[in-house]
């Protein structure tokens, strides 16, 4: 038995590639225009290393910046990135998203995200005047704050996530 932990303490430390690492952490800003039918962000990921495939479907990548050279870039419905080193990757996109459409919104994929469980930070600016809206993301921790002509939504979530999404309901829902 102590064997057997030795090597998995082996292969966590020196893997970190493998599903026993600690998980990346995407840093994420979003901004709803509902007026536009529109949510633009953008997608922070600091040491990112190797072969990632981004699923991308109903999004339009705008941007791609990595601090390290790109290998490789293919997009279809799913965005292939392979770096090297441990480098940052930045993505820019936008979706189009009517809010007003529906009572209750399912946004899927709200951003680009791998096909391996991953921890996030997202940042949501929506304009004020559609305070009623309700925005629900995953999340172990939630803030809201005003500021100026906008409410600023945070949510962090600690724990690996695999198939993340944002509901936004069209009404204020009650306590019970």
């Amino acid at each position: 038995m102590r064997l057997f932990t030795y090597i998995l303490f082996f292969l966590a430390l020196f893997l970190p590639n493998l599903s026993l690492g600690t998980p990346p952490l995407f840093k994420i800003e979003l901004e709803l225009y509902p007026e536009l039918n529109l949510l633009k962000g953008s997608l922070f990921i600091d040491n990112l290393n190797g072969e990632y495939k981004f699923i991308t479907s109903d999004l339009t990548i705008n941007e791609i910046q990595t601090s390290s050279e790109v290998l490789f870039f293919e997009q279809e419905e799913f965005l292939k990135v392979f770096t090297k080193e441990r480098s940052s990757l930045y993505i820019s996109f936008e979706k189009k998203l009517n809010p007003h459409l529906l009572p209750i919104t399912i946004v899927h994929p709200p951003f680009p995200y791998p096909n391996k469980p991953f921890t996030y930070q997202i940042n949501l600016k929506i304009p004020d005047n559609f305070e009623n809206m309700e925005i629900l993301i995953p999340s172990e921790e939630s803030e809201i704050e005003r500021d100026k002509n906008f409410l600023l939504y945070t949510f962090k979530t600690q724990k690996p996530l695999l198939n993340p999404c944002i509901i936004i309901i069209n009404f204020k829902l009650e306590k019970i």
